[in-house]
């Protein structure tokens, strides 16, 4: 669900918005008093898929773009031949339902069911309707780099209890979101509970041991001496792997893990991380929406599966975000991603590539030689 665009060191999509056909599950009632109809309404900037047709006019294809079925059983049944409540003409929960498609407008469609070429006279039911779209104004989501907050001691550590044991502690939303995670010493793999990590700060190793004052294990002075500081002894970055979570179809939590032949640490582990923060779990993320960070920090994925890199500044990332905490979940609506078989449209605005020479002088002073900017840079 990343996809790149095609062009390298992208830089905008020049303050417009990318269009792209999707799919999207929708609610429908059938019940109208009489013969049973329903209508379906497209979601905020999307309309739905007409063949070309405007209002008023029936789709030719409705089975090409729509798929219904029924959420629960039909209720008082009946078409011109008397009731129904079972039989081939009846529908029940679970079961595809035909339906002819009436345009009343791009964003607008009513529904009418039908049965072995039948259609009825009478009932109600509920259905979901698996829907194509198009988009009219999809824009980016915006992602905004969370620095971790480094607590002056202990006893600031959000949610932190004056005496600190692992045990009854939990890494609420509060701490998590402020990129600060606690737990006892583990060997293993360590769930952070955050998606989209940027990096880690520092993992820091309490000086006393689990069940002490927060502000002893984590003093003020230990914390000011370790926290970025990979010399000090109670800075142990190193011994792990850090893991962004991120994989081909979602963002999932980051995590670290305890290196092969590291020693596990004696005392309670507090880790420092940063994050991306997303405005919205749907949608798509391009460059442009990085916020607090530079241009050349915006970071690759690469495919946990197949080992490919992609520039995330250079592509269009249409990944759901699973939530924060340990009951984390992804979106449970389907998420906005294009159609496998449709073409995304942007205007796409990017950097020209440059290539300089680095020389030494005589007097040996570097110097560098700019080359001129160009969809083909050469040497100067």
């Amino acid at each position: 669900m990343v996809f790149p665009i095609g062009i390298d060191n992208v830089k905008s999509l020049n303050g417009e918005t990318l269009t792209f056909r999707s799919k999207k599950l929708l609610n429908a009632t059938f019940d109208t008093g009489g013969a049973p109809t329903a209508t379906i309404t497209s979601p905020a900037n999307f309309t739905f898929e007409t063949e070309g047709k405007s209002s008023p006019s029936t789709l030719e294809s409705p089975k090409i773009n729509y798929i219904v079925f029924a959420t629960n059983s039909a209720a008082s049944l009946a078409n011109s031949a008397g009731s129904i409540t079972s039989g081939t003409n009846y529908i029940a929960a679970g079961e595809l339902v035909d339906v002819s498609i009436g345009i009343n407008s791009g964003t607008s469609l009513t529904l009418t069911p039908t049965r072995n070429g039948n259609t009825f006279t009478a009932g109600t039911f509920t259905a979901k309707v698996y829907a194509t779209l198009n988009t009219t104004v999809e824009d980016k989501k915006t992602k905004t780099l969370v620095s971790a907050t480094v607590p002056a001691a202990g006893a600031d550590i959000k949610n932190a209890a004056s005496t600190l044991t692992m045990s009854g502690d939990t890494n609420n939303t509060n701490r998590l979101a402020n990129g600060q995670f606690l737990i006892a010493p583990f060997t293993g793999t360590q769930s952070l509970l955050v998606s989209d990590i940027f990096q880690i700060n520092s993992i820091i190793e309490a000086e006393d041991a689990d069940g002490t004052a927060a502000s002893t294990q984590f003093s003020s002075a230990l914390l000011t001496a370790a926290v970025g500081n990979t010399a000090h002894v109670n800075n142990i970055t190193s011994r792990y792997i850090f893991n962004n979570g991120q994989k081909d179809n979602f963002l999932d939590h980051g995590s670290i893990t305890l290196k092969a032949g590291q020693t596990k640490p004696a005392n309670t582990i507090f880790v420092l991380f940063d994050y991306f923060e997303h405005s919205e779990t749907d949608g798509f993320a391009s460059g442009e929406s990085y916020t607090n960070i530079t241009y050349e920090q915006i970071p690759a994925f690469i495919s946990p599966t197949t080992g490919v890199r992609k520039e995330l500044r250079d592509s269009i990332d249409f990944r759901p975000l699973k939530s924060i905490g340990s009951t984390g979940t992804l979106p449970t609506t389907f998420v906005t991603i294009p159609d496998a078989d449709t073409n995304m449209t942007a205007n796409v605005v990017s950097y020209l590539g440059r290539k300089d020479k680095l020389a030494l002088t005589k007097d040996r002073v570097f110097s560098v030689i700019e080359g001129v900017s160009s969809d083909e840079p050469i040497l100067p």
